[in-house]
């Protein structure tokens, strides 16, 4: 068992006094270590409840399709109850329920996007609510339904088994209409009772809910009300009743797939498998798609430019006449009307997010141009270092197959290559950049960094193109900002991040993409990340089990890894320009070995690209 289990579990075991119980429950925070303020509530519970009708009483909850939520709910409840029964004999409670509080707010600013919606608002309001108590914090705005909400959940240290169940059991009828298994209107089914326990366990986590690239404007998950990350629940599985009405919404909020149906059909096969079987992959030339996008987006007069009034945005009602539902072509007709709204939506936030991106960069100009300078002059030094001779036709050397009739037809001996006088770096270089949700934060940093290090490599005469991946209802999305031969760097300032990033199998879509078009000597993919793999499309069950697992964490993490081993060994070698969270440090040294740099600001990435380069063409010098 691991370390933080196995506190967890002498925590609770202390707590209850009683040892070799199995507990129902364990908390554990975001970043994997145990809460051990809410892990002693958990055992008081089992001291002072009898623990087989609790745990009946759970069970029933968790035949809701809301079952995460009321969980969250009803212990805040128990904490309340069962700490005033125990403050009288263990005074410390009250400083480590202070400190409990003091936590939840300092874990609050650091989280992720996709970490705060782990769980409802709803939830996330109680929680603030009862901390904020505690602390001694300002009172979030409650509505007249959540403060009489929070003051249900304060259940009295009074109370009994019998007590304590009848006030679970008023909380969630009262402001969820939950019934008990059998009753009329019963939220888990009627015919739940007869399905066996194990499979309604199993089965009641399998309720479908289909990702958005949307966030509505007022929920407290996004600061400016836009577009980008994707609410759903632990245990929910994101899935849509129809493949291509996923792939319809897809197409109408990226653009039309730019590989024919033939070869994305043979990429698929090739990629989609093992981990990935239940997935698809959309490529997107941004070039292409801007024009059929066009047909989604608000109408171009002058008041209607990105970061327009609220009144001409996307809710408004002639939004809906000029750039709606009746400028949808043929293809639309696949997409519900919410997946329609959403479209509209999304494209309005792209605009608006490129309109931001072009703002900084320009703001940035001077600071820019000086970055770009240094990381262009220092490549030139480090890649006259590592240059190879480029390959001359001969008389002796390698044959050249193609040219081998030259020899006895026309009585060419030069049909040969050896290493001539000349050099240059044979070098191409791939940007990689994470386009999640987790990066909409810093969307306007990243699209400067992915246009820095191009034009740097642009202006070195090296190679290079620059994708942007992020993943929706299962389909792993590449946007192509810049081509190989294209030698503008201005489309990758149309970065936009949203929905989820199912990083092993972006990283083997470029990998496969680039085996096929790119014949270059020494090939670099560069990823810019935060080393945090999650996607809403599940993992299939592991050798011999039947529950699918949640792409994030330890086994996303290793789906990456296994996808750079795989580059690797395909001849690309592969490295990481991280900017995230110190928490993920052990997962980009896990996925990337030490071929990675840390950067906190815009001025630290010459250097930080530099050493990279320099530490990849050693390995690579070494390896030939």
């Amino acid at each position: 068992m691991r370390g933080e289990q196995r506190r967890a579990l002498n925590t609770i075991w202390n707590a209850a006094g009683r040892y070799q119980f199995d507990p129902p429950f364990m908390a554990f925070f975001p970043d994997g270590s145990a809460d051990f303020y809410f892990n002693l509530i958990i055992g008081f519970v089992e001291k002072w409840f009898d623990p087989e009708r609790m745990e009946t009483l759970f069970e029933r909850v968790g035949r809701s399709a809301r079952a995460d939520e009321f969980d969250d709910l009803l212990w805040l409840g128990l904490e309340n109850c069962v700490y005033e029964k125990e403050i009288g004999e263990r005074p410390i409670l009250a400083q480590l329920r202070r400190e409990r509080a003091e936590k939840f707010f300092s874990l609050g600013s650091t989280l992720s996007r996709q970490q705060m919606m782990l769980q409802s608002m709803l939830t996330q309001t109680m929680q603030e609510v009862r901390w904020a108590e505690v602390s001694g914090r300002r009172m979030p705005p409650l509505s007249g339904r959540e403060r009489r909400m929070a003051g249900a959940l304060r259940f009295p240290g009074s109370l009994d088994t019998e007590g304590v169940l009848l006030a679970c059991q008023q909380f969630l009828s009262v402001y969820f209409r939950w019934r008990e298994p059998g009753e009329k209107g019963e939220e888990a089914g009627g015919q739940a009772e007869n399905v066996p326990g194990i499979l309604r366990h199993l089965l009641r986590r399998e309720t479908r809910q289909t990702d958005s690239l949307v966030i509505r404007a007022g929920t407290g998950q996004c600061g400016d009300g836009s577009s980008g990350a994707l609410a759903h629940r632990t245990g929910i599985l994101h899935r849509s009743a129809r493949t291509e009405q996923d792939l319809a919404y897809v197409e109408a909020c990226f653009g039309p797939c730019a590989v024919s149906e033939h070869d994305l059909g043979v990429l698929e096969s090739e990629l989609c498998v093992g981990d990935d079987k239940d997935c698809r992959i959309w490529i997107v030339n941004t070039r292409q798609a801007g024009s059929a996008a066009r047909a989604l987006s608000p109408s171009r007069r002058p008041d209607r430019e990105a970061g327009g009034s609220r009144e001409n945005g996307p809710d408004s009602p002639d939004f809906a006449k000029e750039g709606g539902l009746e400028a949808e072509d043929g293809a639309d007709q696949d997409l519900s009307p919410q997946d329609r709204r959403d479209v509209r939506r999304v494209r309005a936030d792209m605009e608006r997010q490129k309109g931001k991106n072009r703002v900084f960069y320009d703001a940035h100009r001077q600071e820019i141009a000086s970055t770009i300078r240094r990381l262009s002059a220092g490549m030139n030094t480090v890649l006259e270092s590592y240059a190879w001779p480029l390959p001359e036709e001969g008389r002796a050397g390698q044959l050249e197959p193609e040219k081998a009739y030259r020899l006895p037809v026309l009585q060419d001996p030069d049909v040969f290559l050896h290493p001539g006088n000349e050099k240059e770096p044979d070098l191409s270089v791939e940007l990689l950049l994470d386009a999640s949700a987790s990066r909409q934060r810093n969307a306007e940093v990243i699209a400067a960094q992915g246009r820095i290090l191009a034009e740097s490599l642009v202006r070195c005469h090296i190679p290079v193109r620059v994708l942007a991946f992020c993943s929706l209802r299962g389909v792993t999305v590449l946007r192509i900002l810049k081509e190989w031969k294209e030698f503008s760097c201005a489309r990758i300032l149309d970065y936009y991040a949203g929905g989820w990033n199912r990083d092993g199998l972006a990283i083997r879509t470029a990998d496969a993409l680039r085996i096929r078009e790119d014949h270059h000597a020494r090939r670099l993919l560069l990823v810019l990340t935060d080393a945090s793999p999650n996607d809403s499309a599940k993992l299939p069950p592991v050798s011999g089990g039947v529950l699918r697992r949640e792409y994030e964490g330890a086994p996303a993490v290793e789906a990456a890894a296994s996808a750079v081993r795989a580059a690797r060994e395909d001849g690309i070698h592969t490295a990481a320009v991280f900017a995230g969270s110190t928490a993920h440090l052990g997962s980009l040294s896990r996925i990337y070995g030490k071929e990675y740099v840390c950067i906190r600001k815009l001025d630290q990435l010459a250097a930080a690209v530099l050493e990279l380069l320099r530490m990849t063409l050693q390995e690579n010098e070494n390896r030939s």
